[in-house]
């Protein structure tokens, strides 16, 4: 994927910035994943998650943090729980308007992460 030049046609910073904090807004208050939110730094999250999608979108490389198995490692998520926080990013892009082929193109990336997200089966 040649994510190059999405950065600037969502908009840039001012759309990242828009997108995370409507994406936190979800998370912190959807029933599937909000315990995962009660008692963290979300200043500090949201500042991470907004240095991560800049630079997955072709931003400046900003983003130095631990790398998703390592920051998510502590926390016992399952497929669901990473359907839910991707259904909460889809939808905060598309509330904010961003074009439905660079939703499509940052959720093609952002499923490349399950791998190191997921950690846990599935309740049956």
């Amino acid at each position: 994927l040649n994510m190059s030049n999405i950065f600037e046609k969502i908009g840039g910073e001012a759309a990242v910035d828009a997108v995370v904090e409507c994406f936190y807004g979800k998370n912190t208050t959807d029933p599937r994943v909000k315990q995962f939110f009660g008692s963290i730094d979300l200043p500090k999250l949201k500042n991470h998650q907004r240095r991560f999608i800049t630079q997955v979108t072709g931003g400046a490389k900003l983003y130095s943090g631990r790398t998703m198995k390592a920051a998510h490692n502590h926390l016992r998520l399952t497929n669901a729980h990473f359907n839910a926080i991707a259904d909460n990013l889809q939808s905060a892009m598309e509330e904010l308007k961003v074009a439905p082929e660079h939703i499509k193109e940052i959720m093609a990336v952002v499923e490349t992460t399950r791998g190191d997200i997921v950690n846990t089966p599935d309740e049956q």
